[in-house]
């Protein structure tokens, strides 16, 4: 019946990667949960991480998956 179903469908969605450095700020808020339920976190980030910092905006609104991969200190471009 609807044999040109598929010009009807949505695009797949592109996926996007962001890596960057980052680390949880010393200070009580850097977690806190909200009183809708949600769970906000802030990240510190050196200037050397603001190029994929500045994609984080392109996905305001929008799921994503975040996974965390710990690496040594000495490993970070720039200190924080």
């Amino acid at each position: 019946m609807f044999e040109d179903a598929e010009l009807f469908q949505s695009p797949p969605a592109t996926i996007m990667e962001i890596t960057f450095i980052a680390s949880l700020p010393d200070i009580q808020s850097a977690i806190s949960i909200g009183g809708d339920g949600a769970t906000r976190v802030k990240l510190d980030m050196p200037e050397s991480e603001l190029p994929e910092t500045i994609k984080l905006v392109m996905l305001k609104g929008q799921a994503f998956r975040v996974t965390i991969e710990t690496i040594e200190q000495d490993d970070w471009a720039v200190k924080l």
